[in-house]
């Protein structure tokens, strides 16, 4: 599954908390992955995934966000399952109703599901 592995490569690689949901006790820096989209063609599967990056504040949120756009776009390619990565956009996106400052980047990753799956993540 495409989620866990970028939550797992992104916590070794930043050694901040990630996970696929708001933690029910959130620690005050952490990140969130989602799939938001996808397919595959010619078998090589590719996805759409929003990485929010959650801070105290916005600043510190956005600083977050650099460090996880350059993890992704710089270190993500020496995984074995991973072929390609591209940055969609990245932008604040502040929940105000948790009263919650974040970033959030959206990347578009072409994979081998097989090899997640075959653990040779």
């Amino acid at each position: 599954m495409i989620e866990q592995a970028i939550i797992d490569f992104l916590q070794d690689a930043l050694g901040v908390p990630c996970s696929s949901k708001t933690p029910a006790d959130p620690p005050e820096e952490y990140i969130v992955v989602e799939q938001t989209g996808g397919g595959q063609d010619n078998h090589l599967d590719r996805a759409t995934v929003a990485v929010r990056s959650c801070a105290p504040t916005r600043y510190r949120a956005a600083l977050l966000d650099k460090r996880v756009r350059a993890a992704m776009l710089l270190d993500l390619l020496f995984q074995p399952w991973a072929v390609g990565v591209t940055l969609n956009g990245s932008y604040p996106f502040t929940d105000t109703a948790a009263k919650q400052e974040r970033y959030q980047a959206v990347f578009d990753i072409n994979f081998y599901e097989e090899a997640i799956e075959n653990g040779k993540v």
